[in-house]
């Protein structure tokens, strides 16, 4: 099982509805090997994950903390994005093609 991370300021709100449009482009995709966890900033460390999608003013803060790749939504509420970063962040990763 492979787990996808959302983080927020707060890990509210943005972060649920990112959370839930995540889990709607996997089903999609047909992708049902992923778990899709959402939290604040200061709580992000204690996960472990493999992709992390946050709001761009956040990726800095994110960046110094982990290693993990990160998807930064220019626009947290523009659909088109959202699944363009994820398809291609999967086809770079070989999960896509």
């Amino acid at each position: 099982m492979q787990n996808i991370l959302v983080v927020s300021r707060n890990g509210i709100g943005s972060c649920i509805i990112l959370k839930y449009k995540i889990e709607k482009i996997l089903n999609d995709l047909r992708l049902f090997n992923y778990q899709v966890y959402h939290c604040s900033l200061n709580d992000m460390g204690k996960h472990d994950v493999d992709l992390i999608v946050t709001p761009a003013n956040l990726s800095n803060d994110i960046k110094p903390i982990n290693r993990v790749p990160i998807i930064a939504l220019q626009n947290v509420m523009d659909d088109r994005e959202l699944k363009l970063e994820l398809e291609n962040w999967f086809k770079e990763v070989n999960i896509l093609r």
